[in-house]
């Protein structure tokens, strides 16, 4: 056996979260001393374009290396990828780097070991070198709906909405029960502007995940735009059922209470969202107009003097100046 500090204990793999991260179950690997030598055998090396590999256009990728891969390099890259896994469980970037790092190292060919540096890059934000190394595995196995998908998660990461969508709409073509797919491909419709599709993913991932409360949240968000408020406060409330502390669903669940006419429970859930979030100004502004429906005009002005105590950048301080005129015209 090949010396390393990868143990072997454990291999099941699972995508979940906004990000739907790759987690593995490993145990926490034990100190060990260095990593000998890769024992391989490299024929040649190339290099081409991805014009020709679908989803990938306009990314460079080499193709796969030709080179021989010894058995202990493959079983060594396989622990490799398992303590990635169990590191990123953990929280630890820095090991899981080192980790997804060593086992592309010692095996080249290994989908897997390409996806795992793909998930590490992708979650400290380097989205653009992720997209290569998820391009990379693409190529390696073009049938493995994995890569396809973190190839669209990246894409939403970098802004590509319209090709972003592209990508979730092949994945939910081959996975339609995959929750996570329907609620990327909300989100990217949705920013690319195509809301009554995004509406449509949305609600097949409420579906499929019901008690996701990022679902409910962008639901509740797409429903108030369409005018839907009754609908988008219900889509507010189960997210913060599901989801307490989330500033942003109280906050948006006062806005539409307010357009309801339910300016009581708009006031409490505004104060939630400052409760939940005292350091953003968009909470305060929200508790202010909350107050300011309601005809409570003494926690308008707390209100607005909480949020002057806030970091304020150019335009929510004109925000703040209208909303103090509103304040000033209506409390006299």
């Amino acid at each position: 056996m090949r010396p390393g500090r990868y143990q072997r204990d454990g291999t099941v793999v699972a995508f979940i979260g906004l990000s739907a991260l790759l987690i593995g179950c490993a145990a926490p690997p034990a100190a060990a001393p260095a990593r000998a030598s890769v024992p391989r055998a490299e024929i040649a090396a190339e290099r081409a374009t991805a014009a020709d590999l679908d989803f990938c256009q306009g990314v460079t990728v080499a193709p796969p290396r030709r080179v021989v891969v010894m058995p202990e390099s493959r079983q060594f890259a396989e622990e490799a990828v398992r303590d990635t896994w169990s590191a990123l469980r953990d929280g630890d970037l820095e090991r899981a780097a080192r980790a997804a790092d060593a086992a592309l190292d010692a095996d080249p060919l290994s989908f897997r070991a390409h996806m795992a540096v793909g998930v590490v890059q992708s979650r400290r934000g380097e989205h653009g070198a992720a997209l290569l190394s998820f391009c990379q595995a693409r190529r390696l196995d073009e049938s493995n709906t994995a890569a396809l998908f973190w190839i669209g998660h990246v894409r939403l990461a970098l802004g590509s909405y319209v090709e972003a969508a592209r990508v979730m709409r092949a994945v939910v073509a081959r996975e339609p029960d995959r929750a996570e797919a329907h609620y990327e491909l909300g989100v990217a419709l949705t920013r690319a502007g195509e809301e009554e599709e995004a509406l449509e993913a949305l609600e097949r991932a409420a579906e499929l995940a019901p008690d996701n409360a990022r679902v409910h949240h962008e639901r509740g968000y797409l429903l108030a735009g369409a005018r839907r408020a009754t609908e988008a406060a219900q889509a507010y409330r189960e997210a913060i059922r599901l989801r307490p502390g989330h500033a942003a669903s109280h906050r948006e669940l006062s806005a539409v209470l307010i357009e309801l006419g339910e300016h009581r429970a708009a006031f409490e859930a505004a104060r939630e969202a400052v409760r939940a979030g005292p350091a953003d100004l968009a909470n305060h502004l929200a508790l202010a107009r909350a107050a300011l429906a309601a005809d409570r005009c003494r926690p308008a002005r707390r209100a607005l003097g909480e949020a002057r105590g806030v970091r304020i950048g150019e335009r929510e301080r004109e925000e703040l100046r209208e909303l103090e005129r509103a304040i000033d015209s209506t409390c006299r």
